[in-house]
């Protein structure tokens, strides 16, 4: 398995999902309390770190095969990637602000 492929299937490993969600969370908690270094360290820190283990040293072939595996070769694209990293700063934002529209809306 090539490295980005490796890169593309980490990202429905179930590690890195539970990564991505509780430290997304964790991190718009922090920026409504105004904790903007707080929500920074756990937006940016935990999520690489994983995602550095598991394509180091997960095997990721079965994921290839899965069905969510297939989805995400055709449809998780790098502007994809982008919007939902655009999305989570929106997300942000409505948090520092509490504007809960702009939570809810990205």
């Amino acid at each position: 398995m090539t490295l980005q492929e490796k890169i593309l299937y980490h990202q429905i490993h179930l590690a890195k999902l539970l990564t991505d969600w509780a430290t997304g969370f964790l991190a718009l908690y922090s920026f409504w309390q105004k904790a903007l270094l707080t929500g920074l360290l756990v937006a940016i820190v935990p999520p690489p770190v994983v995602s550095g283990i598991l394509i180091s040293f997960t095997n990721l072939e079965k994921y290839a095969g899965s069905k969510s595996g297939r989805f995400a070769k055709q449809h998780m694209t790098r502007a994809r990637e982008f919007l939902r990293l655009a999305g989570y700063i929106v997300m942000a934002f409505g948090s520092w602000y509490h504007r809960p529209r702009l939570i809810s809306s990205a």
